[in-house]
């Protein structure tokens, strides 16, 4: 379904939906059908008093009626109306009619990707990469939130009819993927329930129900769009869904260049690896397509104040020239640049001029010509750079990793980490929380000041397991649902993520999905305080399940730190493997514990966590069994961040079975669709 679309009104007859026109909804009268689609309709609407146009999104009365879908439709909403980003469709209002979620988007004349794409066929090689710079823009923004597209595809990107910047791009939908998919003539509709996602454009992960994907899937989503924009086809293309998925997980797909064999072999390198089966074969971030792509093709035309490298001083006066860069210069670096009428700077070393949206500086620096080595420099032995690297050239291996143990422990003992602070907002509602005559309209005045803090009880509220009729919309509604505790549970969660998903590439094979871990256990700890009749202990449960393992991510910082400042000037040497599991092992419920208490939670769960390596067989279903029972329940059901702590988990279930008489049932009921209650949580 397009959003805001430059579509004129249409009029559809009988259609269900025309009973909304004319009608207000908040200070806007609507006006025609823009489009509709799998979850709701879009109208075009004025507002009542100063007469703007606005494009409203109203959900069908079907998907209306689920408490969880109008939770996520708000709060996707909030989320991407705080990423402000100049290539993100701006949300401005939401609010209910008749019974019906609504949100009040900007009104944007133009026409979607996918019309263009009709018409054409095919974009010009220039324009191409212009719309994809954009679009890696805009996601890279939305990545940097945790907030993954999941439905990208040309219906869901907007060229809009700007005077100064043709073709300005407006990336719609985000977040609305998780609910349905929607239709179109490029692509297969799909249902509510059904997978979520577009198949034509759909990653290898999405195809196979992959419920923990993150931003790397929409890395494969753009690489199909560039394949689509580059040739005038999908890399992958039939009628049967079925078979449109299986070619997506094991075909390997062709080359753009079998098709375009005049554009350059290095742009054809960059969709090749967009479009890799495997995530981690991918590039790692939006950042890192856009510098692909500038490589490939020489400096793109910069629509959108993207800031990253800043050039060196200005050392001779900069060269402004008009008109973009030619693929075909890239490929021969010989031609004159193709002028386009589109105002760039020159690949020179000082950031370019205004392009009227936002300061521009050059996005790659020029690569400075490498000087001649001195004869002095040819006889100088040089360290070669490993892709671990050397923390000290003369010193043992040995000796680098007693040195590295020795100063992690010692850091540890002290408590001299870089401990993660809980967001202000979130602080300050826990102060208040601890008291026990705290004012609910205090706590709820502060969480208001914070979106996503906001937006993020509201949904705590809706979600399954939470008593209480009726859909809480707003923070007073959603912590009276909640209750004390559950509310003081909600911002530690929200506060957490910044502790333990940490992205540091090193250790995403060593150490998986570390949110995706905390979130299985603190459910899992959640289900079976309730289920072993401990349920006073569930809030406290939750958290020790959730903070359990959140050492291991600061302790994988503080390691990376070490290495850095005892190698001083030269390249750091990366401590083995098997010394840093050693080294976690050691020290991470001793670091999770000091966490606990500097963000001042329960006493009980800090201890809890400490001593939770084991279980008591006497302390029958405590805080500390309940919480190292379902972290292991967790690790058997995939969610483990090493493979080699399974049958450690194997062992505590069955100890918890033998001492703590867990029956089996019990522990299907906490393993009970475990993995669709992380996503939902995600």
């Amino acid at each position: 379904m397009d959003s805001g679309t430059g579509s004129q009104p249409r009029g559809d007859g009988g259609n269900k939906s025309n009973h909304l026109i004319g009608a207000t909804l908040g200070n806007y009268r609507v006006g025609g059908l823009l489009g509709q689609g799998g979850m709701g309709s879009v109208y075009l609407a004025e507002h009542v008093l100063i007469g703007r146009k606005v494009a409203i999104k109203v959900l069908d009365p079907q998907i209306a009626d689920q408490a969880d879908s109008v939770s996520r439709f708000f709060i996707e909403a909030r989320a991407v109306n705080e990423i402000r980003h100049p290539n993100i469709v701006e949300v401005t209002d939401l609010g209910t009619h008749e019974g019906r979620p609504f949100i009040v988007m900007e009104y944007l004349g133009g026409e979607t990707l996918e019309r263009r794409l009709l018409q054409k066929t095919r974009l010009a090689p220039d324009d191409a990469v212009h719309v994809t710079r954009q679009v890696a823009s805009a996601l890279g923004a939305a990545h940097d939130r945790g907030l993954v597209h999941r439905d990208l595809k040309p219906a869901n990107v907007m060229l809009v009819d700007h005077p100064d910047y043709p073709d300005f791009v407006k990336v719609l939908d985000f977040g609305i993927a998780k609910l349905v998919g929607a239709s179109s003539k490029l692509q297969h509709q799909t249902e509510v329930g059904a997978l979520l996602g577009t198949p034509a454009f759909m990653s290898p992960e999405q195809c196979l129900g992959d419920l923990q994907l993150d931003h790397r899937s929409d890395v494969y989503s753009l690489g199909v769009m560039m394949f689509l924009m580059f040739t005038g086809r999908l890399p992958f293309e039939g009628e049967a869904v079925g078979r449109l998925i299986l070619a997506h997980v094991h075909q390997a797909p062709p080359r753009i260049t079998h098709y375009r064999p005049e554009l350059p072999e290095t742009l054809a390198e960059v969709v090749d690896r967009a479009l890799a089966k495997k995530p981690n074969d991918r590039f790692g971030s939006m950042r890192d397509v856009r510098r692909a792509l500038d490589e490939a093709c020489g400096r793109p035309r910069s629509l959108t104040p993207i800031v990253e490298v800043t050039a060196p001083p200005p050392t001779t006066t900069p060269t402004i020239v008009t008109g973009g860069p030619s693929l075909r210069v890239a490929a021969a670096a010989a031609r004159p640049i193709v002028a386009t009428g589109r105002p760039v700077v020159a690949p020179v070393r000082t950031p370019g001029p205004s392009t009227g949206l936002a300061p521009v500086t050059p996005l790659v620096s020029p690569r400075p010509t490498p000087a001649r080595p001195t004869p002095a420099d040819a006889l100088t032995p040089r360290p070669t750079p490993t892709p671990v690297g050397g923390i000290s050239i003369g010193e043992s291996r040995e000796g680098i990793r007693q040195r590295v143990a020795e100063t992690v422990a010692d850091r540890v003992k002290k408590g001299a980490l870089a401990f993660p602070a809980m967001p202000d907002t979130a602080a300050q509602c826990l102060q208040l929380l601890r008291d026990p005559g705290y004012l609910l309209g205090a706590v709820a005045q502060l969480v208001r000041k914070d979106g996503r803090l906001a937006s993020h009880l509201v949904r705590r509220a809706n979600s399954d397991g939470v008593a209480g009729r009726g859909v809480s919309t707003t923070p007073e509604q959603a912590m009276a649902r909640l209750g004390s505790e559950w509310v003081r549970v909600a911002i530690v969660e929200l506060g957490a993520r910044r502790a333990i998903d940490f992205k540091e590439p090193r250790f995403e094979d060593l150490f998986r999905r570390p949110w995706q871990h905390a979130l299985a256990s603190a459910i899992a700890a959640d289900r079976l305080a309730r289920l072993s009749g401990a349920e006073a202990l569930a809030p406290s449960a939750y958290m020790g399940g959730l903070l359990r393992d959140a050492g291991i991510s600061l302790l994988a910082q503080l390691l990376i730190d070490v290495e850095r400042e005892l190698a001083g000037r030269k390249l750091p040497r990366a401590t083995p493997i098997d010394e840093v599991v050693e080294i976690v092992n050691r020290h991470a419920r001793r670091v999770t514990a000091d966490l606990v208490r500097r963000w001042q939670l329960p006493e009980a769960i800090g201890q809890a966590i400490e001593e939770g390596g084991s279980l008591d067989a006497k302390g029958g279903w405590s805080l500390r069994n309940v919480v190292a029972t379902a972290a292991a329940i967790a690790d058997r059901e995939g969610f483990y961040l090493r493979r080699e702590s399974v049958p450690e988990a194997e062992a505590i279930i069955e100890a918890a079975a033998r001492d703590l008489g867990l029956p089996d049932l019990r522990a299907r009921k906490v393993a009970d669709r475990l993995k669709e209650a992380v996503r939902l949580k995600e």
